[in-house]
């Protein structure tokens, strides 16, 4: 029986690459298909999404059966060696069980300045 966790991971870095290979061998050890940077989910044309500038942070997608999401955070947490360079990274997660989304903040470098606050 199937479980489907739908996961984004949202973060702003001057090492967007390294980054997202880095969550990514948490998948690739598992053997899936990691996170796609939405700039790679339609390469012929980057700026498919609204509005009318380039997005100011990066934004990687997927849908994971059976995902261990605790094995995940734990990842994100203590394998995944984050920088000066990395200005924040946040989780959101949407349970196939859950009515709604949750936002998980893995990394906020406090030198960047405050995350937004506009609840």
């Amino acid at each position: 029986m199937s479980h489907v966790t739908d996961v984004l991971l949202l973060w702003q870095s001057l090492r967007e690459k390294e980054v997202l290979e880095r969550v990514n061998s948490f998948f690739e050890d598992h053997g899936t298909r990691g996170l796609v940077h939405i700039r790679e989910a339609s390469p012929a044309r980057p700026d498919w999404y609204g509005g009318n500038k380039a997005l100011q942070l990066h934004v990687a997608i997927g849908a994971f059966d059976a995902l261990n999401i605790q094995a995940f955070f734990d990842h994100l947490r203590e394998t995944v060696q984050w920088t000066d360079d990395d200005y924040f990274v946040q989780v959101v997660l949407q349970d196939e069980d859950d009515n709604g989304c949750c936002l998980v903040t893995i990394y906020h470098n406090q030198g960047a300045g405050p995350l937004g606050d506009w609840g």
